[in-house]
């Protein structure tokens, strides 16, 4: 990866019948939970690190990211408007989803 880029992630959280808390990456396709919503969150970043780290050090972020379709930039997006990305309404009171923003660099000097 030659220049700096920015992915666009999209996290869906779920409360579950038993109080625990699903995360999910849709673009990444990693999933996690916790007993609290803290839990969870600090899970699921745990769980993208380890998915862009274990990708980059076998070469195969940049095929990875493509192949999946994964929104990337080239400088940090101000808004998410400005860049089309739907924000789906809120269906379920137990559910909710975050959009962040997460810069590729680290990973690029890791695999560079």
């Amino acid at each position: 990866m030659d220049k700096v880029y920015y992915i666009h992630l999209t996290i869906y959280f779920k409360k579950e019948d038993d109080n625990r808390w699903t995360a999910e990456c849709i673009e990444l396709g990693s999933a996690s939970f916790g007993n609290s919503l803290d839990e969870a969150k600090e899970s699921i970043e745990e769980a993208i690190e380890l998915k862009l780290t274990g990708l980059s050090e076998v070469g195969e972020l940049d095929r990875f990211l493509k192949e999946n379709n994964v929104i990337m930039f080239k400088e940090f997006p101000q808004e998410i408007k400005q860049h089309k990305i739907k924000v789906q309404p809120k269906l379920d009171p137990n559910i909710f989803e975050q959009h962040q923003f997460r810069s590729l660099q680290q990973y690029a000097e890791a695999s560079g």
